[in-house]
């Protein structure tokens, strides 16, 4: 139950954070489609919700990535101890278990992030692909991501074991 309660505030804080900062910045943004630029006003308004729209999903970027490493932090041992009590019911001998590392878990969800954020980057340039691209990112980015947080929290389960990173 207290991991459950610390990612919910920590969700919380991140998405009151994106919202918040996300709304300060786009506030300070210039404006292109003012009276100076009467003769592009289009070009100019279709610049502001562009530029806006990459402030957004630029900040999105960053409050993934704050709230992967803040559950890493503050959930990580939490999801291991819960592990460990799981396998210890499951009849798993306690020899064959140790403590999940608080390191090598912190250093495992950061890798976890970094893969998921070069893997959008990438599915972002094949959704420009005509006709196909968007479907073909969609799936792709639904099933690598759920395959890279099953690693992250199946993954425990392995690390109680003692195997390192890329064997789980």
């Amino acid at each position: 139950v207290l991991p459950t309660l610390v990612n919910i505030v920590l969700t919380i804080l991140v998405l009151w954070g994106y919202l918040h900062y996300a709304a300060e910045i786009t506030s300070t943004l210039p404006d292109y489609s003012g009276t100076e630029w009467k003769s592009l006003a289009a070009l100019g308004y279709i610049g502001n919700i562009i530029l806006v729209m990459l402030v957004y999903l630029l900040l999105l970027l960053v409050a993934a990535m704050v709230w992967k490493l803040f559950s890493a932090l503050f959930c990580g041992y939490l999801f291991g101890v819960l592990a460990m009590r799981v396998e210890e019911s499951l009849g798993t001998p306690a020899a064959e278990l140790r403590g999940a590392s608080f390191i090598y878990e912190t250093l495992g969800a950061l890798l976890s992030f970094l893969v998921l954020l070069v893997l959008n980057i990438a599915l972002i340039a094949v959704a420009f692909i005509p006709i196909v691209g968007t479907i073909v990112a969609i799936v792709l980015g639904t099933v690598l991501t759920c395959w890279v947080m099953g690693v992250d929290y199946f993954g425990l389960a392995w690390a109680l074991r003692g195997a390192p990173r890329w064997t789980q």
